[in-house]
């Protein structure tokens, strides 16, 4: 059985889910065959869809052997098979649609003689399969943005071109090498094309599909019985690959409870080394940035302490009672942490949020000048301290996330002190107009800041993972977001399917013929 949300965010808490990956992206496996099964008619359709018509022998005996005649194939279709995890297989299928086949004997005389004629269309389709071992075969992103699954490791194939295992095998066997002669329309399985955006982090270099089983599906008997879920195991540009779990007991299932069948978990360490310090690295445009990550590599990261780096505020020209001018080049507010004067940290709290606590004091170069007077320099002093708590909300049901301010996050103390214009008596005095100015202005910088640093998780597109098999618009809709370490977004695979749905899929009627189709839903 599947576990519930909180049986499996209990289990998330503990430690990261991801084993080493950047992502893993769930599938219910039964209703991702049947996404396949549907779109196998668009790819039919959004390509030529035939191969080169196949013509040979197929030697089956020393004294028969079946002679093909232009055998005209359609599209593959692929699909998922129910194994477990450290035998994940699937099954490649395609369909002769045309062509003939000659059954020839040789007599004892020596002579040939054609002893049976087949002639093939849509509606006597046999079927050529071929098992592909997903241990071996591995997925990739090209250049033109194409997503392409490696079928190398395809093995078993069989045609049904007669009634005997060995009619069959020895078709498969005819198959398998006339693919080989040609160009890779097998051994490389288009799945999609994903084409890149600029400045979207989820960019994939690389993946691998799995197929894992539900708890107690693998008896006769259970209710569940060849229930499981397609993985993807996934790597984005500049990340190295995690590993695989020994058994399937030794990665919880992914899918809960709750009519959901798709989920996405994105590793905490990813998300905070490429997503949010990106956001970090835009409060510090302008400047150097670096950062570090505290916490060993097989846990939760715990905070991200910036090593170098400062906010520049725009330009600031004003103007009082007693001032004419009041001119700062922009505010400049370290971002690192200096003792006794600054602190800047992002932290991952226990309630399952983001928490920026910032505070600080720096000398600010300043001009001031009193009317019909001379300008005076100098430098006064900001300070403030806030403390913001965020959560990441859904925008919506294609996987765009937010972080959302909390409503008891504050900003404690903004303040413009003197400085060295304390000394100056022409703008010591009146100096509390060029605070009263400032300091709203502060304010509002530090909190469009916090806007600027929340915006960059608006750029994740969780929807991108799952074009990497499905080709549709709205394959999954997110309807639950949770972060009890890694990102764990849940939702419903195809749910527009769940509107009509029938059984059969596919079923042939002859010419005349009738079927009673079976709504499901």
């Amino acid at each position: 059985m599947r576990y519930t949300v909180e049986q499996l965010l209990t289990h998330m808490r503990l430690g990261p889910s991801v084993l080493g990956w950047n992502a893993i992206v769930a599938y219910d496996r039964p209703k991702a065959n049947k996404i396949l099964a549907q779109e196998y008619i668009e790819r039919f359709s959004q390509t030529d869809g035939y191969m080169p018509k196949l013509t040979g022998a197929v030697p089956m005996t020393d004294s028969e052997l079946e002679y093909v005649y232009d055998y005209l194939m359609d599209a593959p279709r692929l699909s998922f098979i129910n194994s477990p995890i450290t035998s994940s297989k699937a099954l490649l299928t395609m369909r002769v649609l045309g062509g003939s086949q000659f059954t020839i004997g040789t007599e004892l005389g020596g002579s040939a003689a054609v002893t049976k004629v087949s002639e093939y269309d849509a509606l006597q389709a046999i079927p050529y399969t071929i098992d592909i071992d997903l241990m071996i075969a591995t997925g990739s992103i090209e250049e033109g943005g194409r997503v392409v699954l490696d079928l190398h490791a395809g093995y078993r194939p069989l045609l049904y071109l007669g009634p005997t295992r060995k009619q069959r095998e020895e078709g498969g066997k005819f198959m398998l090498n006339k693919f080989k002669s040609m160009d890779p329309v097998i051994t490389t399985y288009i799945l999609n094309e994903m084409q890149s955006q600029e400045g979207q982090f989820l960019k994939v270099k690389y993946f691998d599909i799995k197929t894992h089983q539900e708890p107690g599906s693998t008896l006769a008997y259970a209710e569940n019985y060849g229930e499981g879920e397609v993985l993807l195991f996934v790597t984005m540009e500049g990340g190295a690959n995690g590993t695989y779990p020994a058994s399937d007991e030794d990665l919880k299932f992914l899918i809960p409870q709750g009519g959901y069948s798709s989920t996405t978990v994105l590793g905490q360490r990813f998300l905070m080394d490429k997503i949010i310090a990106e956001g970090l690295k835009d409060m510090a445009a302008g400047s150097a940035f670096s950062y570090k990550l505290h916490g060993e590599l097989d846990e939760f990261v715990s905070d991200i302490e910036v090593t170098q780096g400062q906010y520049k505020g725009p330009p600031i020209r004003s103007s009082s009672p007693s001032f004419a001018k009041i001119a700062l080049s922009g505010f400049v507010l370290p971002l690192i942490k200096i003792e006794n004067k600054n602190n800047f940290q992002l932290s991952i709290i226990d309630d399952e949020m983001l928490q920026v606590d910032w505070s600080g004091s720096a000398e600010q170069e300043c001009t001031v000048a009193p009317p019909g007077g001379s300008d005076i320099m100098g430098r006064l002093v900001a300070s403030w301290k806030f403390s913001i708590k965020f959560r990441f909300d859904l925008l919506g049901e294609d996987g765009e996330l937010k972080l959302t301010p909390l409503a008891d996050s504050k900003l404690e103390q903004v303040k413009i002190a003197p400085g060295t214009f304390a000394d100056h008596p022409s703008a010591g005095r009146p100096f509390k107009e060029i605070a009263d100015d400032l300091e709203p202005r502060l304010a509002s910088e530090l909190n469009a800041c916090m806007d600027k640093f929340a915006a960059v998780v608006e750029r994740i597109d969780a929807f991108r993972l799952n074009t990497l098999v499905f080709r549709g618009d709205n394959i999954v809709r997110f309807t639950r977001q949770d972060f009890p370490g890694d990102l764990a977004l849940f939702g419903q695979l195809a749910p527009q399917m769940d509107v009509f749905d029938i059984s059969p899929l596919e079923y042939v009627i002859g010419q005349g013929g009738k079927h009673t189709f079976e709504h499901l839903a």
